[in-house]
């Protein structure tokens, strides 16, 4: 865009600075740039400025900020007693029977992030093919820890929440056929199914190197969220019964759900969030 009859951009002002920050203030900064000149472009017609001279004296003035947004829940009364209550539980807990609780939680992944390889020079460099260049798929995974003692660091497992299918008919990146990782649903036979396959067979290897106990007088207890998968039930049995009856028969693990629960609206109540 260009003053008409001067064939140059017009000057960065305090008045076009004043209207930047009136829209951005006016959108609460969930605003783009390009949509900020387009709005103050339309305001002070006819004196045109490039895209390019506006975005530079935004960078330059330093005038503006660019933040990562903050979220925060928003807390009634009633639960954030719930909250000092479930906190000064957990504090009022004893070492030993911290170190058998068992910290769970859902985490999401980008199942394709840019990366640096290091390649002998006669070598070809790979190429990752993807279903979108800006929006990348994105993998749930369970995550486990536990307090660390002694060596053991205190990670216990992931678990990512996708099955290998192969493809329905030929693209021009592969035939029809190949096996691709496809993304599931968190339900809770999924959730189940993440203990059966990932999660209690590493807490069995733990025990049998006599890293963590778990007795009947000294059980390991499971913590997680009030998820809808973690509160659901498979054939009228809730999912956290079947995931310590399942600990007990297949895995000769002894292990309860920690009382009290984890409240709704605390995500800061694990250190998996923290």
């Amino acid at each position: 865009h260009r003053k008409p009859g001067s064939g140059r951009p017009s000057k960065w002002s305090p008045e076009i600075e004043e209207d930047a920050k009136a829209r951005l203030r006016a959108a609460a900064g969930e605003i783009s740039k390009e949509q900020v000149f387009e709005d103050v472009v339309s305001i002070k017609r006819p004196k045109y400025m490039s895209r390019a001279t506006f975005f530079r004296h935004m960078a330059r003035r330093k005038r503006f900020k660019t933040r990562r947004l903050r979220m925060k829940p928003h807390l009634s009364q009633a639960q954030m007693e719930a909250r000092v209550e479930y906190a000064n539980y957990i504090l009022g807990l004893d070492e030993k029977t911290r170190q058998q609780i068992v910290y769970v939680d859902e985490k999401l992944f980008q199942a394709f992030v840019p990366s640096k390889v290091t390649l002998p020079s006669e070598d070809r460099t790979p190429e990752k093919f993807g279903v979108s260049k800006t929006n990348q798929p994105k993998v749930m995974a369970l995550v486990c820890l536990m307090e660390p003692r002694g060596a053991f660091s205190g990670q216990v497992g992931l678990h990512l929440f996708t099955n290998r299918v192969a493809a329905g008919r030929n693209s021009k990146n592969r035939e029809a056929g190949v096996m691709e990782l496809k993304t599931v649903n968190v339900t809770a036979q999924e959730y189940l199914r993440a203990w059966k396959e990932s999660i209690l067979p590493l807490l069995k290897e733990l025990h049998d190197q006599n890293i963590i106990q778990s007795t009947a007088l000294c059980p390991l207890l499971l913590q997680d969220d009030n998820a809808k998968p973690h509160r659901g039930s498979i054939q009228g049995v809730c999912v956290t019964k079947l995931i310590c009856d399942l600990a007990s028969t297949k895995f000769g693990l002894h292990m309860k759900p920690l009382e009290p629960k984890q409240p709704a609206q605390s995500p800061d109540c694990n250190p998996l969030d923290t």
